[in-house]
């Protein structure tokens, strides 16, 4: 489980910031870049502090996305 918060834009990217809840999470963190209703951007962060990213390509998008 994570909890979840804009962070702000970048290069037109609306950022989400992903924290896990459970201090044992695979990840501590995720940075999700969305464009439009695209995935266009992934950034995780270990527990080690250790980052992965991923530019995402056009094949991902999500549909019916709703901003609470």
């Amino acid at each position: 489980q994570f909890e979840v918060r804009e962070a702000g834009e970048m290069d037109g990217l609306l950022l989400l910031e992903l924290r896990a809840i459970d201090a044992e999470a695979e990840f501590e963190r995720v940075l999700l870049g969305l464009q439009g209703d695209e995935l266009r951007l992934m950034a995780m962060e270990d527990a080690f502090g250790l980052h992965t990213v991923k530019l995402v390509s056009d094949r991902i998008g999500f549909s019916g996305l709703q901003r609470h």
